[in-house]
């Protein structure tokens, strides 16, 4: 498998759920560039993802491929895997067919995640949680997308460039609670670069444990423009709320995107 770092190797790994068939080779930079295109079909949706914080630690790989469901393989920068924690804002939201339903058209979202592609050497984000603060689109989200959706207690405000933001899952005690600034200094995307390798995805995965079947689906926005974030306060609570334990350190990278206007398409099974 050759690695965005340049090394080869040739593994067998362990997923979640057993030994996992040889890996597949990682995907080039030109296959990372394609997804950008935007896809011939009708998209489902409409959102617009707002003042998103990237908070990204360096992982071990072999432990991010342990987490990971049949058919998906963890994706590497220099043989390292990377999980993130990603504040946002959601807005104008709707489907495709719908006007935007009042109530229905804004909430927050945080997400934990981390980088994957199939055997078919697709890139994309694998979720471990979306903590959201609207019951509706948690339940819209599990059902029609197979997400691990929670609702949450979540609260966010921002004043001059400065943001505080809070997130309680329904049935914990513990809050998460990050605060932050946008820079100045911008973040190149170049290709083949490491923000471009985190941040330029198009693809989700998930996965029906019922049915045994893993699905993707495409998003398509304009590429992040990004800026590099100074951080208050920022805790492991999302993390450990997914047995990820990043002991004690604080996440190597942290930006803060511009908003786009994001399409998202249907879910389709992985072949």
């Amino acid at each position: 498998m050759e690695l965005n770092g340049g090394t080869e190797i040739s593994v067998t790994v362990k997923t979640a759920t057993g030994i996992a068939p040889r890996v597949p080779p990682a995907p080039t930079v030109e296959a990372r560039k394609a997804l950008r295109e935007e896809p011939a079909a009708t998209p489902v949706m409409f959102h617009t993802w707002r003042d998103l914080l990237f908070l990204h630690w360096e992982w071990d790989p072999a432990e991010i491929q342990a987490t990971l469901p049949p058919g998906l393989f963890v994706d590497t920068y220099g043989a390292k895997a990377y999980v993130a924690v990603t504040p946002f804002f959601m807005n104008d939201i709707r489907a495709s067919f719908l006007p935007e339903i009042p109530g229905a058209s804004e909430f927050l979202e945080l997400n934990v995640r981390t980088y994957v592609y199939d055997r078919n050497g697709i890139p994309g984000i694998w979720f471990y949680s979306l903590d959201c603060n609207l019951g509706l689109a948690v339940w819209m989200a599990k059902l029609f997308y197979s997400l691990p959706y929670h609702t949450a207690q979540m609260e966010a405000d921002s004043e001059g460039g400065y943001y505080r933001y809070r997130c309680q899952r329904q049935g914990e005690r513990e809050a998460a609670v990050f605060h932050y600034r946008k820079g100045e200094e911008k973040v190149s995307t170049q290709p083949g670069s490491l923000p471009f390798f985190l941040a330029e995805r198009y693809l989700l995965y998930a996965y029906s444990a019922a049915a045994g079947k893993l699905y993707s689906a495409r998003v398509h926005h304009a590429p992040w423009e990004l800026f590099r974030a100074h951080l208050g306060k920022c805790d492991e609570t999302m993390l450990r709320l997914n047995n990820l334990d990043p002991k004690l350190r604080q996440p190597e990278h942290h930006w803060l995107a511009s908003p786009v206007r994001v399409k998202v398409y249907a879910l389709q099974e992985v072949s």
